[in-house]
């Protein structure tokens, strides 16, 4: 049988993988973004990726809140803040030129919510879970915005 202090052992460090897990899940997913917006920008001189668009503000933030995780500043509040600016303001402009609620603005949105999911307080199974299908849609996005 497990003593109190045992018990509060094993849930400490089941929280840090957590923890750590869903740091992983949200770099991953912001240097995603980041990189394809660099490889896009990169490959393809339209005006839509220019210095000052709204995908290069996105990808600067993206890289900035990514290297906050990764040195331990922990900017969860920037975060949050960036990433629901960003899934309103990107499925607007999918609204908007699409002229219909279509998969890219559904998708802003999940991506959105799949972000907030990950930077509260979830066990270590539910994180990997919500961490993958953040990264997928990060994917799937870029890909999709990026291909078209």
């Amino acid at each position: 049988m497990n003593s109190a202090r045992e018990n509060s052992d094993i849930s400490e460090t089941a929280s840090r993988r957590a923890y750590a897990c869903a740091i992983f899940f949200i770099c991953a997913a912001l240097i995603i973004n980041s990189v394809s917006f660099g490889v896009a920008y990169f490959f393809s001189r339209v005006g839509d990726f220019s210095a000052a668009s709204p995908y290069a503000v996105s990808a600067y933030l993206d890289l900035i809140i990514a290297a906050g995780f990764i040195f331990g500043l922990a900017p969860f509040a920037f975060f949050r803040l960036k990433t629901i600016a960003a899934a309103g303001f990107f499925a607007y402009m999918g609204y908007s030129a699409a002229g219909a609620f279509g998969t890219d603005c559904l998708m802003q949105l999940v991506l959105g919510a799949l972000f907030g999911l990950l930077s509260v307080k979830l066990p270590s199974v539910p994180t990997v879970i919500v961490g993958v299908l953040t990264v997928g849609v990060s994917i799937f996005l870029n890909v999709n915005l990026f291909l078209k």
